[in-house]
């Protein structure tokens, strides 16, 4: 897999799981275990560290401007060891409450790939961290959501630069009233 399909596979991946699915924020004793809270958020346009480009963005879409706002509904659980969950419909994170009462949601994933499926040859570590920042005022939620994707080669055939990009993206939403979650089985 060359370098731009590295970066092309890790940024969509990073957007979709950003743009994704639904959070219920409480935790920290403010939802008790079992129970969760419904919030609609208004996701910005995220933006890319100059990191992500080697010669800088696109000429085609350096001047580009797009206010739309994506929208999410997020899902945030407890169960009864404490442990916080970000349900983003796809995928759940899993969280803590920081000393300052925000919270923290993280997820990595490694994906290690060898030239011909020979691990003698050259190899390939491409790391996706996620991490989605957020803090809860009354019925109004607001934060930001981050993909620090980097890459590592060892061998031969590495492209010589490796990849170091970061996707942010800010949102803001407000608790979703008089929900009930239903989940059918499979």
């Amino acid at each position: 897999m060359d370098m731009r399909m590295i970066r092309r596979s890790a940024i969509w991946a990073g957007i979709l799981t950003l743009g994704a699915g639904a959070i219920l924020a409480g935790c920290g004793g403010w939802i008790e275990p079992g129970a969760y809270k419904i919030y609609k958020l208004d996701v910005q346009k995220g933006t890319f560290s100059s990191s992500c480009f080697t010669n800088g963005p696109s000429p085609s879409t350096a001047s580009d401007t797009d206010s739309w706002l994506s929208s999410s509904t997020w899902v945030v659980t407890t169960d009864t060891s404490g442990n916080i969950f970000l349900d983003l419909g796809d995928g759940t994170l899993q969280g803590s409450q920081t000393d300052s009462g925000n919270y923290v949601f993280r997820g990595t994933t490694v994906d290690v790939d060898f030239e011909n499926d020979d691990p003698t040859l050259t190899k390939t570590t491409t790391t996706v961290d996620t991490r989605i920042d957020f803090t809860v005022d009354g019925k109004s939620i607001g934060g930001t959501a981050t993909v620090a994707t980097t890459t590592a080669c060892q061998g031969q055939h590495c492209p010589g630069t490796n990849l170091d990009c970061k996707l942010t993206k800010k949102f803001s939403g407000t608790e979703v009233d008089n929900v009930e979650l239903q989940y059918g089985v499979k």
